[in-house]
């Protein structure tokens, strides 16, 4: 049985093209990637109606997998695609990306792939500059010190090997616990992940606010 079509935010338009189609566009004109794996929902795949691959550079190979009921089960069908394919080489680089954020940059795909010269995985990191409470029964009292706190972005870069192999574990091992991203996974399976500088560009479409702010963005961008 199909499931029902239902609206997603990553289909919705910005600037005359599917919000998701920015970052598939930017990721695939990098120099250095040579495949991208488009996860999709299973009522887009099956459906087929949109041709992603116009939003694709050329040269660059472009699969498409089924996502899953979570973020992570998605994240592996993706990386269980990939790994099928003849281009799967384990020691590659590979970038984990939410296709909710339309405005990643090259320069912010190039200060990943150089963090994982000093580790298995690399994030993208901003400082957190919000004053943080902790609530409890409508009662505010002091929260964390701010000053240790960074705000995690997407894409986040991995090594394949120890990426696959951390999401197969967490597959079998611990296939209930929410991980709130695939840094976390790594970091379970016991390798370590470092910071890069974030960009403050590469936001993530949540509520209306959001849409607002990134057609302004774009029309920044499209001005320069």
């Amino acid at each position: 049985m199909t499931a029902p079509k239902e609206p997603a935010k990553q289909f919705a338009d910005l600037g005359g093209r599917p919000l998701l189609a920015w970052s598939l566009r930017t990721l695939s004109a990098h120099p250095v990637i040579a495949c991208v794996v488009l996860v999709l929902p299973v009522w887009a795949k099956e459906e087929n109606d949109q041709d992603w691959s116009e939003f694709v550079a050329p040269n660059t190979q472009l699969m498409t997998a089924v996502g899953g009921p979570s973020r992570r089960e998605s994240t592996l069908n993706g990386l269980e695609v990939w790994a099928a394919s003849p281009s799967y080489r384990s020691e590659s680089a590979i970038l984990v990306h939410d296709g909710a954020r339309p405005f990643v940059s090259e320069h912010l795909v190039d200060r990943l792939l150089a963090g994982l010269m000093a580790a298995p995985g690399s994030i993208p990191a901003l400082p957190v500059t919000d004053t943080l409470k902790s609530v409890s029964g409508g009662s505010l009292s002091a929260g964390p010190d701010r000053s240790g706190l960074v705000a995690v972005q997407t894409p986040q870069a991995f090594f394949a090997e120890p990426l696959l192999a951390a999401h197969r574990a967490a597959e079998a091992d611990k296939p209930d616990q929410s991980f709130t991203d695939d840094a976390s996974i790594l970091e379970w399976a016991g390798h370590d992940c470092v910071a890069v500088p974030g960009d403050a560009d590469n936001i993530k479409i949540t509520t209306p606010d959001d849409w607002q702010r990134a057609r302004a963005i774009l029309r920044e961008k499209t001005d320069l």
